[in-house]
C-alpha cells in the first residue's frame, strides 16, 4: 500500500461545522477563494502521486475509510486546487463530478494539524 497523497488541515471554515453534520467534508488547499475558504478543511499543497480510484483508502488521522466512488474531475481538481469533496455516504455513485464518496462511518474529530492521506489499495 502506497500513500499517493497527503496533506496537513491548515485551517477551518467557519462553514465546516454545519456540513460535517450532513456528512460532508470541503477540501482545498490554502490558495481557495475566500467565499470557499468560509466552508471548506483547507490544507496544505501536496502532489498527487497517482490515480484515485474506486477501493482506495483516505485516513483522516489514521482512521481508515474505503473510497466507495470517484466523480470523473476529482484527479484533475486535487491535482490542481487540493479541492475535492467528502461524502460519508457509502454509495457508489457520485453525485457531483468533484466527489469522492465513502464509508459510511462515523468522522473523525478534524482540527488544525489533522494528517489526510490516500493510499492505494
Amino acid at each position: 500500500m502506497e500513500t499517493i497523497y497527503e496533506v496537513e488541515v491548515t485551517g477551518l471554515g467557519e462553514g465546516v461545522e454545519e456540513f460535517l453534520d450532513q456528512q460532508l467534508v470541503v477540501l482545498f488547499n490554502d490558495n481557495a477563494p475566500a467565499e470557499l475558504a468560509e466552508i471548506s478543511v483547507i490544507h496544505s499543497t501536496a502532489e498527487l502521486k497517482g490515480e484515485i480510484e474506486v477501493g482506495d483508502i483516505i485516513t483522516i488521522n489514521n482512521k481508515e475509510f474505503e473510497i466507495k466512488a470517484v466523480g470523473e474531475v476529482v484527479n484533475k481538481n486535487i491535482s490542481k486546487l487540493g479541492h475535492s469533496t467528502l461524502r460519508f455516504n457509502g454509495k457508489d455513485e457520485p453525485q457531483l463530478p468533484g466527489d469522492i464518496n465513502l464509508a459510511n462511518k462515523e468522522i473523525p474529530e478534524i482540527t488544525e494539524g489533522t494528517v489526510i492521506k490516500i493510499i492505494k489499495k
